[in-house]
């Protein structure tokens, strides 16, 4: 019985799948992370485009 115990607790051990699904976790993370960074100026200047315009098309 505790010879099974021992087996169970060793095929746990050395089982790599969670920690894979983990990586890609970390990784997919790190990409949001790094999007939502580099959004904030974009949304900036895109807003800085369309006050442009729009003050254009009011003097039409």
């Amino acid at each position: 019985m505790v010879q099974m115990k021992l087996s169970i607790l060793k095929q746990f051990c050395d089982d790599e799948s969670g920690a894979t699904a983990l990586e890609y976790g970390i990784v997919i993370g790190l990409i949001s992370v790094a999007i939502i960074a580099t959004m904030g100026p974009v949304v900036e200047q895109l807003t800085d485009l369309l006050g442009l315009i729009e003050t254009a098309v009011e003097g039409v």
